[in-house]
């Protein structure tokens, strides 16, 4: 059973993202749609780094091979942010065409983005480009995207199907 530790107000928090032991992100929708990191054993939870430059709502947060945080937001950029410096890394400007809404790792360097634009896309990190695509993926926006342990990809959309892609 759990029981509350400790509580804090924050304003505008629209997604949480696990990064290590007991430290986590949370995506902002406010004035400057910054990131916060925390640390749970902070019980003034203040934060321990802000992370600013989305140009609009944090939609989605990902860590990728425990360096990275990849951030997108409603008007379908992408942001690299460096775990170790706590710093911008790069910037993809529409990586879509509309919000981003999920953001997985495949493997290392590699992950899959999906988006209200019907789009699927798989980026590869470290050369900062898009390496395949799978457009209009669905009728209308893709909600979410998973990936199975024998590789296989499965999204979701608000066509209200679910399709799986090898």
């Amino acid at each position: 059973t759990y029981e509350k530790l400790f509580s804090v107000e924050i304003s505008n928090v629209y997604i949480l993202e696990y990064l290590n032991d007991n430290i986590f992100a949370a995506g902002m929708e406010d004035d400057d749609n910054s990131i916060m990191i925390f640390n749970v054993f902070d019980t003034k939870m203040t934060h321990k780094k802000l992370l600013k430059g989305n140009e609009d709502i944090v939609s989605c947060i990902k860590k990728i091979d425990q360096k990275y945080i990849i951030s997108g937001d409603y008007e379908g950029n992408l942001m690299v942010w460096d775990l170790i410096k706590m710093e911008l890394f790069f910037k993809i400007e529409k990586a879509h065409l509309y919000k981003i809404t999920s953001i997985i790792q495949l493997n290392s360097g590699l992950f899959v983005t999906c988006s209200n634009d019907k789009n699927i896309k798989i980026w590869d990190l470290h050369k900062r480009l898009n390496i395949s695509a799978f457009p209009n993926s669905h009728e209308k926006a893709i909600r979410g995207v998973i990936q199975l342990n024998n590789g296989m990809l499965v999204s979701a959309g608000n066509d209200s199907i679910i399709k799986v892609w090898n």
